[in-house]
């Protein structure tokens, strides 16, 4: 009984604290369904979602806009999150693979990154990624290619891609370049870098057939994992590195293939040893 007290209290608290914004931002015709502003705003209470589809907000002290087309304005949800915090980007290379719409691309250099290099699968996301780079001027500390990062090339038709890629842009997966992570390693010759892979389920192909010598290019590494952490602590440790697994969640996705449909989300944070 308390408990769902307590409950309907900070459902309350959290439409009335937003409330204002919602309703600011109503009148000015903003799309979005009200739980949907209600969300956004309760974590960006000072930003601002504009009729041409971006939003705009602050942060340390520079103004940022992350263009969502079609997608939820929390898709710029990871400058709030503070997923990433735990990577200490500053005067650092990241290889970013997974790069979605370009959020991170625009965080790291924003936390200090020297340079950024970003693989993103989904032509309709490396499109959307290019236009916030743009957005925000970060054009000469990032180079973001479309393709694939796996040890081969995914068709279409392959199972996996019900779990990672929306099913207007699977067909595309078939015109795209794919490369392993020692390829993207030896082509831009980073050393001490910060490796964040976030692909949702590309990840154990990923580290499996990555080489010691390339996994340890890195000083640290940051894994979201999607169907548990399966060998990717002991393919790191082998690799010399210290490992902090921490699990997130699970859930069930039912519009997944069958085999992909219990995901159980956690992430990696993997630090590079002297061995």
């Amino acid at each position: 009984m308390a408990m769902d007290v307590l409950r309907i209290l900070k459902t309350a608290a959290k439409h009335t604290l937003t409330f204002p914004q919602v309703l600011l931002h109503r009148v000015k015709g903003i799309e979005g369904s009200h739980d949907e502003l209600v969300t956004f705003f309760r974590y960006f209470p000072f930003a601002t979602i504009n009729k041409d589809r971006t939003v705009s907000f602050s942060m340390n002290g520079r103004k940022v806009k992350i263009f969502y087309g079609d997608l939820f304005p929390m898709a710029a949800g990871i400058f709030k999150s503070g997923e990433y915090d735990v990577l200490p980007v500053a005067g650092k290379v990241v290889v970013d693979i997974g790069a979605a719409i370009g959020d991170t691309a625009v965080y790291f250099p924003l936390k200090g990154a020297s340079r950024v290099y970003r693989y993103e699968l989904n032509r309709r996301y490396f499109d959307l990624a290019q236009r916030n780079i743009d957005l925000n001027n970060f054009r000469d500390k990032i180079e973001i290619e479309y393709c694939g990062v796996s040890s081969r090339k995914i068709s279409s038709s392959d199972a996996i891609l019900g779990a990672c890629v929306p099913e207007q842009d699977r067909q595309e997966v078939d015109k795209a370049p794919f490369k392993t992570l020692d390829d993207i390693v030896k082509r831009s010759e980073v050393r001490d870098a910060i490796l964040k892979l976030d692909v949702d389920g590309f990840e154990y192909e990923i580290i499996r057939f990555a080489s010691r010598e390339t996994l340890r290019r890195f000083s640290l590494i940051f894994i979201e994992y999607h169907f548990g952490p399966q060998d990717l602590e002991s393919k790191l440790v082998e690799a010399g590195f210290s490992v902090e697994n921490k699990k997130i969640t699970t859930v069930v996705i039912s519009r997944h293939p069958d085999e992909y449909r219990n995901m159980d989300i956690g992430y990696i944070l993997a630090k590079r040893g002297n061995c």
